[in-house]
């Protein structure tokens, strides 16, 4: 068996059987795993937050900008255009709307710099970091819409 083939077999049995391991581990006793809510409205009367409003903004246009006048949108395709701008919508709403509570009591060893090969439930709440850091900037863009309603229809 070829090396390369022999290093990649290794790995995947070595994944294999710490997922079964931290399976058997935990399955009579699972630990608390964060969780995915729908964001509430804001309240009526909240102040405006001027630094989410001016930082949430300028990401946004340049963002926007950058979608539309890139090299790789040069060509002609204008319906291209539209489904990138369309996702990016989408990511803004799913941003926005979605929290996304990680658990961070049950990250791994020493903080989650390592991972605890007895329990699968901080593998999932890493996930949960991951995809918290992923939709940030679409929370902070669309939460500067938010307060730039309030600030417009007073």
């Amino acid at each position: 068996m070829p090396y390369v083939v022999r290093k990649v077999y290794s790995n995947i049995s070595k994944f294999i059987k710490m997922s079964l391991f931290e399976w058997l581990w935990e399955r009579n006793n699972p630990h608390p795993v964060g969780e995915v809510n729908k964001r509430e409205k804001p309240e009526q009367g909240e102040p405006i937050n001027w630094l989410f409003l001016i930082f949430g903004q300028m990401l946004f246009w340049f963002i926007f900008y950058q979608l539309l006048n890139s090299e790789s949108f040069m060509a002609k395709d204008f319906n291209l255009k539209l489904i990138f701008v369309g996702a990016f919508f989408i990511y803004l709403l799913v941003g926005y709307k979605v929290d996304i509570q990680p658990n961070y009591d049950n990250m791994g060893w020493l903080g989650g710099i390592f991972d605890n090969p007895f329990r699968y439930s901080d593998d999932m709440n890493r996930f949960l970091i991951f995809f918290k850091i992923l939709f940030y900037p679409g929370y902070l863009m669309g939460g500067s819409f938010v307060e730039l309603k309030k600030i417009l229809f007073r």
